[in-house]
């Protein structure tokens, strides 16, 4: 296997560690499973979740409960026991965290660019919304709630300066001029536009957090634009 990178952080009371360059869920998920356990995780409680790449895919911006033992199609999962670990894996789009303070409740998610577009006449109908709902329900409190943005290419690599590309930042048009990293090229930067999508249902500016460098430009870390690569960074939130 080629060289992994391992990043390690925390939110709330949980542990988040990423490990780069891994085998795809698809192939080989016993390789998640052992570095979720020992990273303390109980064995029965691991939810393994094969993410969707586009809006074509099974569990497009959906997010599943305590689905252990199994693979499971989805966008993210919430983690509502405590030793349980939920698995998921990216090559660019980051990973989303979200905490609430107060159940100590944590939901994992692949916030990828297709997921963070709104679509149809739905304008907040994202995986970021889908999480927080999740996570709080709608008349929860998102003031309690912190949020943790991981393992995803920074704002500048990611460039759609191509004509056939411009239809994928169309969406993002309408937000703020900080979610481009640079307009000119369309260098769309996913954390701000994760950060926009959460301050916009009031979770607060401070309660939210970027860790970690761009997996593009890190040895160890998958990047699809880097290499066309079929390995994975491989998420793990364990919730203690």
């Amino acid at each position: 296997m080629a060289l992994y990178n391992t990043q390690s952080y925390s939110i709330g009371t949980c542990q988040v560690t990423i490990y780069g360059n891994q085998p795809h869920l698809n192939l080989d998920s016993e390789v998640s499973r052992l570095q979720a356990i020992e990273l303390g995780a109980q064995p029965e409680s691991i939810a393994q979740i094969v993410t969707a790449s586009n809006n074509q895919d099974p569990g497009h911006k959906n997010i599943v409960q305590d689905v252990f033992g199994k693979k499971s199609h989805a966008d993210g999962v919430l983690l509502g026991t405590a030793g349980a670990a939920g698995i998921i894996q990216t090559a660019d789009c980051p990973a989303l965290i979200l905490y609430d303070i107060d159940s100590h409740t944590v939901v994992l998610a692949h916030a990828g660019r297709p997921a963070l577009s709104p679509t149809g006449h739905c304008a907040s109908c994202t995986v970021v919304v889908n999480a927080l709902h999740a996570l709080i329900g709608h008349d929860g409190d998102p003031t309690r709630v912190i949020a943790l943005v991981v393992g995803n290419i920074c704002g500048r690599c990611f460039k759609h300066d191509h004509e056939s590309a411009q239809h994928l930042i169309e969406p993002f048009l309408k937000l703020p001029e900080q979610v481009f990293a640079d307009r000119s090229v369309g260098a769309l930067d996913l954390y701000e536009v994760i950060k926009h999508q959460l301050i916009f249902h009031e979770v607060p500016a401070e309660n939210i957090r970027h860790e970690g460098p761009c997996t593009l430009e890190t040895p160890g870390l998958s990047s699809y634009r880097k290499d066309k690569t079929l390995l994975r960074n491989t998420i793990i939130v364990v919730r203690q």
